[in-house]
């Protein structure tokens, strides 16, 4: 089974032209935590210590990359803020927030130009598919400051439907994909390799599945196990521990009740 291996810092996304310029081993992390809600808002936080000379290149807008022992499974994060408390009260670390990937998409605007070369920003389209739908996407992608391409990955939803929307970002048109009565599916923003980024709506987790999130952190004892319960509202659930070591993973079931999901949470 993948492990986790370390924390790496690059000064871009691996097929942007990015280069690694730091490293953090689990022993050099006071806390790494990703904290994933259930309408799938993703962060990366990590606490480090304020002498470890790596922290000079947490710069925002660079990337934390979590690497495992099978590469396939590595994951891409944007830095976004400095979170360390002031004074004292920071305990001599440094922590950081790191944003999903996917948030790289509200830089890009959609507009295409008219008969006459000039911009428009509106677009409309009748019974297309998801996958149709997908590629004004990436045409907002291709035409914005990214410094990676994107295209259409796996999509699970062969129904065709309406859409309309004027001075909408690449995003927000995934937002209108993913709307009830459309393909109400989950959108993974998915790394493929060292080429590009996939763009994916599927229907095995999300709404309609038994498994809806899963998510990941650290924490300090293998013999940790726990269960519990935990309001739908809650904007997010997330391990945090004193101490790096173990992967722990949480994952959220349906529940009958539409109010409360369960949530199981195990070693591996």
């Amino acid at each position: 089974m993948a492990h986790f291996v370390r924390i790496e810092v690059w000064t871009e996304v691996s097929c942007g032209s990015g280069v690694r310029v730091a490293f953090f081993e689990p022993k050099d992390l006071a806390a790494a935590v990703l904290k994933q809600s259930l309408a799938g808002t993703e962060q990366l936080a990590i606490t480090v210590s304020r002498l470890n000379p790596s922290i000079a290149e947490l710069v925002h807008g660079r990337i934390l990359r979590i690497v495992y022992s099978d590469t396939t499974l590595d994951t891409e994060w944007r830095l976004a803020e400095d979170t360390s408390q002031s004074g004292a009260a920071d305990k001599g670390q440094v922590s950081w927030t790191a944003q999903a990937l996917s948030l790289d998409l509200a830089r890009a605007p959609y507009f295409a130009f008219d008969s006459a070369g000039r911009p428009t920003f509106d677009f409309s389209a009748t019974q297309l598919t998801a996958t149709q739908w997908l590629a004004y996407v990436v045409t907002a992608c291709a035409a914005a400051p990214l410094p990676y391409t994107v295209a259409v990955g796996t999509v699970d939803f062969i129904n065709t439907f309406d859409l309309t929307g004027d001075f909408a970002t690449a995003l927000e048109i995934v937002r209108a994909i993913q709307q009830p009565g459309r393909a109400p599916g989950d959108f993974a923003f998915r790394r493929n390799g060292a080429t590009n980024y996939l763009l994916d709506v599927l229907a095995s987790r999300g709404s309609t599945a038994g498994t809806v999130r899963a998510a990941d952190g650290w924490c300090p004892s293998p013999a940790m196990k726990c269960r519990s319960s935990m309001k739908a509202s809650w904007p997010s659930i997330f391990g945090r521990a004193p101490m790096p070591g173990c992967l722990m993973s949480a994952t959220w079931a349906s529940s009958p009740s539409p109010e409360k999901a369960s949530m199981r949470r195990w070693n591996r």
